[in-house]
């Protein structure tokens, strides 16, 4: 009897040193667990990668990790398996915004880290999709067709109009230029700097290329515009010349890659009264 109480003594005390041991190893584990995501840019634009370092504690401990990512449009949660590397206790992960992010969106990644005998731990990083401010040139910009004298010269990146002996001076920020041509070549246009001798026009040395397009983006939408969303998307354009119309408005890039837009208030008198809104 002795012996069976002595054995079953002994397999309490077994039973109580393992289970100690096990809950000092699930303490140490659980004190060294740690999660945290950073982002290389928290406030992207449509079409930017985000760059995210998950750092990871415990990492032999792992035994799975994912990351749930929420838009105004889905939730979703992937395993790590396919689209991470792993270095050490680092996981990096690319993100690209896509083009059917809405505009002041937060995004939220949330990984989850389950290590072995210990609670599940995560990390929440928020980015916000962002659009960039412009600059308006709100007052009306007047463009004088006069060859030699008239202000026909135009930056769009500071806003001021030139002459030509003036525009000689500033050949690199010159970016649109005025012009009443022949009933023939389309009356009153915008022209490209680099192309006004084509028509007539004094040349200005290292004149800079613009390229000019009919807007699908009414005059009403151009006054209410209050970030760059619509200009941030302008591609493709081809023309260096555009003709003017009272009320229209004009897509452009400038040699710089800046885009913008143009409004026409009216034109009478061989001067153009326009407004312009072109990227920072």
């Amino acid at each position: 009897m002795k012996n069976i109480i002595f054995i079953l003594f002994l397999f309490i005390l077994t039973t109580i040193l393992v289970d100690c041991k096990k809950d000092k190893k699930e303490d140490e584990i659980a004190k060294n667990a740690n999660l945290n995501i950073t982002v290389d840019n928290a406030y992207p634009r449509i079409g930017q990668t985000v760059n995210l370092t998950i750092n990871i504690s415990c990492v032999n401990e792992l035994s799975s990790f994912k990351i749930t990512r929420i838009t105004r449009d889905s939730v979703i949660t992937f395993d790590t398996t396919f689209v991470y590397s792993e270095t050490g206790s680092i996981i990096y992960y690319k993100y690209i915004i896509p083009q059917t992010a809405h505009l002041a969106d937060t995004i939220l990644f949330i990984s989850y880290l389950t290590a072995k005998e210990v609670p599940d731990i995560s990390d929440t990083q928020k980015i916000i999709v962002r659009s960039t401010p412009f600059r308006l040139w709100a007052n009306q910009i007047i463009l004088s067709d006069q060859n030699s004298t008239g202000y026909c010269y135009f930056s769009s990146l500071d806003g001021n109009t030139y002459n030509y002996s003036e525009a000689i001076l500033n050949s690199d920020i010159i970016d649109i230029t005025y012009g009443v041509l022949s009933v023939a070549n389309g009356n009153e246009s915008l022209i490209s700097p680099d192309l006004r001798t084509m028509y007539g026009y004094n040349s200005i040395n290292d004149a800079k290329a613009t390229y000019f397009r009919h807007s699908l983006i009414t005059a009403s939408v151009f006054d209410n515009l209050v970030n760059d969303s619509l200009i941030y998307n302008i591609n493709g354009l081809t023309e260096k010349k555009v003709s003017l119309a009272k009320d229209s408005v004009y897509d452009f890039i400038n040699s710089k890659g800046k885009k913008g837009l143009i409004k026409v208030d009216s034109i009478f008198d061989n001067k153009a009264y326009i407004k312009v809104k072109v990227q920072e």
